[in-house]
């Protein structure tokens, strides 16, 4: 029987202790989790609000623009200017060498209640009632 003598009960001091660095373990994980849930948390909100302002960019820009743009100067209104409407892949040029201070209210009333980004402009007056005008707009 003194081979049955060999084996001893487990301390539950030992127990406690295992289970006090489990729990420790487990908390300390817990907690680096929580900060990484946070960090990617943070993240999405910024990702989230570039996709809205890419969203609003593209919207404002889009080629639904452009045409709103073409379908403006190309109204009855403007058929005195004579637009040269040069079109690349991310600006408009528009020039006309003789348009009415009247019609260039008038377009620019329409430009500045859109969404159109001018890049460059150039005015220069001829006359009392014409003006030579070169606008570039850039997207």
């Amino acid at each position: 029987m003194a081979g049955y003598r060999s084996m001893r009960k487990l301390n539950p001091l030992y127990i406690i202790v295992l289970l006090g660095i489990v729990f420790i373990f487990v908390e300390y994980n817990l907690s680096q989790s929580k900060k990484e849930l946070q960090d990617n948390f943070l993240q999405f909100q910024k990702n989230k609000e570039l996709a809205i302002k890419l969203h609003t960019l593209k919207k404002a820009y889009s080629s639904e623009n452009i045409s709103k743009l073409l379908r403006i100067l190309h109204s009855k209104r403007f058929a005195s200017a004579h637009f040269n409407i040069d079109r690349k892949r991310d600006r408009v040029r528009i020039t006309s060498k003789n348009i009415s201070l009247k019609d260039l209210n008038y377009l620019f009333s329409k430009l500045l209640n859109g969404h159109y980004p001018i890049g460059g402009l150039e005015l220069t007056r001829l006359s009392k009632e014409k003006a030579k005008m070169v606008l570039e707009l850039v997207w």
